[in-house]
């Protein structure tokens, strides 16, 4: 974690209907809290079986598997602390986020 970004992480789904898709875990302002931002408001396996829901929170977990992991399992997702990419992403679930855009 001490690797995160400011504003959390970004990852990239590989299984499913969503394969392609990006999620967004939100750090809050504690730094142990965290929302995950889905492209889907209410997300289900492809076999029709709920995973979780868009703006669920958790707690940064890191000797047991929290949400974070559930979903990384469920949806074979890969996680990025590159601040660029976490950038792109935090803008595509939080466009108010696009400073540069703002300043333009």
């Amino acid at each position: 974690m001490d690797r995160w970004p400011r504003q959390g992480i970004a990852g990239l789904i590989g299984l499913g209907h969503l394969a392609g898709e990006y999620v967004f875990a939100e750090l809050l302002d504690d730094r142990t809290t965290y929302v995950l931002h889905l492209p889907e408001e209410n997300v289900f396996s492809d076999d029709g079986i709920h995973i979780m829901d868009d703006g669920v929170t958790g707690e940064v977990a890191l000797e047991v598997g929290g949400l974070i992991d559930a979903l990384t399992v469920e949806l074979g997702v890969t996680w990025f602390v590159d601040q660029a990419i976490v950038d792109q992403i935090d803008k595509l679930y939080r466009p108010e986020n696009d400073f540069h855009s703002a300043a333009e």
